[in-house]
């Protein structure tokens, strides 16, 4: 992975080195899941280690690897773990999205999921709420869910061959996370 200076204008910015306590808090759910190998899917332009594989859609964000969320160029069982930080939301087919993510997961890899709890957001309207969404066609939520739904859609999802190991509050009033592994 290339390297790169922790320059909040310009560059990636890394757990360690983040001033942003939300986001801080939401990666602290994660960290203690991800040993290995990982790769942050939808990553933007924050990961939650230097040494993880950051991908992303967006080019501008500069990932290692510029792809689709459910269309990774990458080996099957290659990870130990995956994490997505407010990235999930972002994809129309979440179902085919956490399928791809488990084929490049080995057995009894985890997946560390963060995602905005609209019990606590209200549901995002892009065009009224960010003047900028022109700027950044990819910042767009096909889902809206609270910790609840989003369990009862993944239980609904077992064929994945997966078990959920732990979810809660991520950030208070904000997001929620869950841990999967799969079997």
């Amino acid at each position: 992975m290339k390297s790169k200076l922790v320059d909040k204008k310009n560059s990636v910015i890394y757990l360690r080195n983040n001033d942003d306590e939300m986001w801080q808090k939401e990666c602290q759910k994660l960290t203690p899941w991800t040993f290995g190998k990982g790769v942050d899917i939808g990553c933007g332009m924050r990961s939650i280690n230097e040494s993880i594989l950051r991908v992303d859609i967006d080019k501008n964000v500069e990932p290692d690897i510029c792809a689709s969320a459910d269309k990774l160029p990458l080996k099957d069982e290659e990870f130990d773990f995956v994490t997505s930080i407010h990235s999930l939301e972002h994809v129309d087919n979440q179902y085919e999205t956490l399928k791809e993510w488990f084929r490049i997961l080995k057995k009894g890899g985890i997946i560390g999921i963060v995602h905005p709890d609209v019990e606590f957001t209200k549901p995002q309207t892009t065009h009224v709420d960010d003047k900028n969404f022109n700027n950044n066609p990819y910042n767009h939520h096909f889902h809206e869910n609270s910790l609840k739904s989003f369990l009862e859609v993944l239980k609904s999802w077992q064929s994945l061959s997966f078990r959920i190991l732990d979810s809660g509050v991520a950030c208070p009033g904000w997001s929620f996370y869950v841990i999967l592994e799969k079997l």
